[in-house]
């Protein structure tokens, strides 16, 4: 059956920036947001696919782009997804990139 569903990202590795999310294999990335403290992704699943760890990578309005996986030429940060500021009185804000299905 094919739905939407909602997936919490987690903060990640802060050397990388990238979190492990488990969502359904061939998942469609649609949009981000947040509930509350929690960033959310959603994603068109086929409910039935198994669950595989997708990558996203997050990072914060201002953080220094130059110490992603220790290279400061790196040439990809992932597809993205979109921005998404929390109204929680912290004035996070954060930026979400899909790097595909782990291998």
């Amino acid at each position: 059956m094919r739905s939407i569903f909602k997936f919490t990202v987690p903060t990640g590795d802060h050397r990388t920036f990238v979190s492990a999310v488990p969502m359904h294999s061939g998942a469609k990335v649609l949009s981000a947001g947040c509930q509350g403290s929690d960033l959310v992704i959603w994603a068109e699943v086929l409910s039935d696919s198994p669950i595989v760890t997708r990558k996203i990578r997050v990072i914060g309005t201002g953080w220094n782009l130059d110490t992603i996986d220790g290279d400061c030429n790196h040439p990809f940060l992932g597809n993205f997804i979109g921005t998404v500021q929390f109204r929680d009185g912290t004035g996070l804000v954060f930026h979400l990139f899909d790097l595909g299905e782990e291998n």
